[in-house]
């Protein structure tokens, strides 16, 4: 059974704890001198806005294809993720510096996790021979990875 949600990537508790202790710090900072919560209030939309418009603008694939599998359809996402794929295949330095570009506190690349998503909708489309082919691909490039063998297994 194909998830129905884009890969959730672990979060690298690192990064996670750098970005939150920042996030407080400057609060913290801003609140104190403006001695109003409006600043932090501020600091957080721009966090947002920073964690997703340069995503949008960079790789519009990735989004438009998580979008697609939340709302349930999987048809057409293969060719976005593989867009999104060979985006960050061409410039890998973005997706190495995810934490600062997009301030992703994921320990998945967006490479690895567009190739687990086009496995996802090839299981969903039953063709089962193609999703393992991807998935080998995917253990192939990233070795260190730990959703493919557990497909892998489940697939074979």
């Amino acid at each position: 059974m194909a998830r129905k949600l884009p890969v959730i990537n672990t979060l690298n508790k690192k990064v996670l704890f750098v970005h939150a202790v920042l996030f407080l710090v400057i609060g913290d900072f801003l609140v104190t001198k403006y001695h109003s919560f409006m600043p932090l209030f501020i600091l957080f939309i721009i966090y947002a806005v920073w964690s997703y418009i340069p995503l949008m603008i960079v790789c519009p694939s990735l989004v438009k294809g998580s979008v697609k599998i939340i709302h349930g359809t999987l048809e057409g996402t293969i060719p976005l993720f593989e867009e999104c794929f060979n985006f960050f295949q061409k410039y890998p330095w973005l997706d190495k510096y995810r934490y600062f570009f997009f301030l992703n506190p994921n320990d998945i690349s967006y490479r690895e996790a567009s190739l687990d998503n086009i496995a996802n909708a090839y299981v969903d489309a039953g063709q089962k021979q193609k999703a393992i082919e991807t998935y080998e691909k995917m253990i192939e490039l990233f070795p260190e990875n730990y959703i493919a063998p557990f497909y892998l297994k489940f697939l074979k």
